[in-house]
């Protein structure tokens, strides 16, 4: 899914001749297309919901096209709330997971009818919901087949047993419908790490019954799948591991959800600058018009992968090894190291890829692709204007 510019490269130069760099655009088919690939997926488990964190992309046309596409929104305060609502969000399609305690989240959460998302005793809420997601941590390492695949011990995020189970059985007893997810890794490419969780999550769920706690319905599997850090690496297969959480899941009638924000938004967005100067060096450096670096992933260190908008990378002959920075104050800190182009000039424009996650500059013009014309994003419905 990612390393592709997809769009035209006329349509490219012609919209920053007009606008000017830097910019953002947005695929509208590809983000749907991602919708449609995750769904399908895990279409054999009655239920399946599928979850994008409103935090790693709030803009308004991308969350519609989302929520359009059959995803709902996890906010983790008022703000987002509020926000997802303006959006076209309610109910059953908005999840709730306070950070930190927050009155007015509460109010507006019970308001909106949102399912409530905990990891933590201290952020009990003053309303009872009507669905209760209970993150956990497992502390031991989970496994799958023999094999390690995650050290969870070194989580911070989730209740203990003794914890979810106090809780559950508080939720259960009010008539809520409760479930227990896990979140370890927000974007990981291992498929092995979801049968483990699945495994781990069905047992405490079979346990939490044979205590007569009652039967969980809802089985959360976290933030991944993911899309690969690794320039040229495969991005996580949702269909293999739909398919190996099936096989844990059996029989049961739990349904599972999944919030791989990075997975369905990756590849889908692009971000359009120019290039300034190029600098001689032993190996030349890259100064492109941004105002400072740029950081695609929340919280990680990305996958920067970059084109040359135009260029072709088949010819190995014209290929050329850059350091990539911004025209920030400081020229250390690098956008990318050893980045691979065709040779580069400047006024060349580049696109930094596998930006649908999360736009590092809001106040840059955003654009979406949608149909084959390009549409100026606003703040608030209707989203799209062809006034550019």
């Amino acid at each position: 899914m990612s390393g592709e510019v997809f769009l035209p490269a006329r349509t490219l130069r012609q919209a920053a001749k007009r606008i000017g760099t830097p910019f953002y655009v947005y695929d509208e088919a590809g983000l749907r297309q991602n919708a449609a690939v995750a769904r399908a997926a895990f279409s054999w488990n009655a239920g399946f919901a599928l979850w994008f964190p409103l935090r790693w992309n709030p803009n308004p046309a991308v969350l519609s096209i989302l929520r359009e596409s059959g995803c709902g929104v996890e906010c983790t305060s008022a703000a987002e709330l509020a926000h997802a609502e303006r959006c076209g969000f309610s109910g059953e399609q908005i999840r709730y997971a306070p950070q930190l305690p927050d009155e007015a989240g509460e109010r507006l959460a019970a308001q909106l009818g949102a399912e409530l998302v905990l990891d933590d005793l201290a952020l009990r809420p003053g309303f009872l919901p009507e669905r209760v997601l209970l993150r956990v941590w497992p502390g031991v390492r989970l496994h799958w087949r023999g094999k390690t695949v995650v050290q969870s011990t070194k989580s911070k995020f989730g209740m203990t047993k003794r914890e979810s189970f106090f809780l559950a059985d508080y939720y259960a007893s009010q008539g809520a419908e409760v479930g227990l997810g896990l979140w370890l890794a927000e974007n990981t490419c291992e498929a092995e790490l979801y049968p483990a969780e699945t495994q781990l999550l069905l047992d405490w769920m079979r346990e939490f019954r044979d205590r007569g706690g009652g039967r969980m319905t809802h089985c959360d599997l976290g933030a991944g799948p993911g899309s690969s850090r690794q320039t040229g690496a495969p991005d996580a297969e949702l269909a293999q591991i739909a398919a190996k959480v099936r096989e844990v899941a059996g029989t049961s009638r739990i349904r599972f959800s999944a919030a791989p924000g990075a997975w369905l938004a990756a590849g889908r967005g692009m971000l359009i600058t120019r290039v300034l100067a190029v600098k001689e060096r032993e190996r030349p450096m890259i100064v492109l018009d941004l105002p400072s670096p740029v950081q695609l992933w929340p919280g990680s260190i990305p996958r920067q992968e970059l084109r040359l908008v135009g260029g072709r990378m088949d010819d190995v002959r014209q290929l050329h090894m850059y350091d990539v920075v911004g025209c920030g104050p400081s020229l250390r800190d690098r956008i990318s190291d050893r980045q691979i182009l065709p040779s580069v000039k400047a006024g060349d424009l580049i696109a930094l890829l596998d930006v649908g996650v999360h736009a590092p500059n809001p106040v840059l013009p955003e654009f979406l692709w949608s149909g084959g014309e390009l549409f100026r994003l606003t703040d608030e419905p209707p989203f799209r204007v062809t006034a550019w």
